[in-house]
């Protein structure tokens, strides 16, 4: 394997163990009641901007990270990535997405953590922790950003859309916290989850690819 090979793989598991120590060290903040008063601070200063033209604009936003919008996106741009032959990532990004849905499920079952009761908005259903929409965001953005990088040569295309689709993935975070169904602690989770479970895919779609052509 080439030495920017190596360097590459190295950082992905680097940041990959990053996640999974953030995440336990957020598992046992929410279980110690130690992450009340993060909560409640960013809960009460978001909320403070609460107004029927900004709560519209938060629908909105917080409809890209819904299971309704994500698989369909993930289907069209699967199928995109098939007629174009490209079967590999088009198997990424199903699979990455697809499998990440039932992650977050069983993380939800698993800590079994209450919604907010505090000035909700919408109404949500099931458990809290940690975010579905903020996970599946980060997976499914990150993913087309991975893609982006992987087929485009232009250093400006990549650059302008990953701190878009980045930003994109912050707002859906917020706009779950504005609307009053997810602590911030559940946002970030998701982020953080989300995020170790692409780096498991990239790894495994590297793998593939790296014994495919040797």
């Amino acid at each position: 394997m080439k030495k920017k090979n190596l360097v590459y793989l190295g950082i992905i598991v680097a940041v990959l163990l990053f996640f999974i120590i953030l995440f336990i060290l957020l598992v046992n903040g929410m279980k110690a009641q130690k992450l009340a008063q993060f909560d409640q601070s960013i809960i009460s200063f978001v909320q403070q901007f609460v107004s029927p033209s900004l709560t519209n604009v938060m629908k909105g936003i917080t409809f890209f990270g819904s299971i309704k919008w994500l698989t369909t996106a993930v289907i069209v741009i699967a199928l995109i990535l098939f007629f174009q032959r490209k079967f590999a990532l088009g198997l990424f990004v199903i699979l990455a997405s697809g499998f990440g849905a039932f992650f977050n499920r069983w993380l939800k079952w698993l800590f079994k953590r209450e919604r907010p009761d505090i000035f909700p908005i919408i109404e949500a259903q099931g458990f809290s922790f940690p975010s579905g929409h903020s996970m599946g965001a980060f997976i499914f953005y990150s993913s087309v950003a991975y893609l982006i990088l992987h087929l485009s040569r232009s250093k400006v295309i990549n650059l302008i859309s990953t701190l878009f689709l980045f930003l994109f993935i912050i707002m859906i975070g917020l706009s779950r916290i504005y609307l009053g169904v997810h602590f911030p602690s559940d946002v970030v989770s998701g982020f953080v989850a989300g995020g170790a479970w692409l780096l498991i895919c990239i790894l495994i779609f590297r793998f593939y690819k790296y014994r495919k052509n040797r």
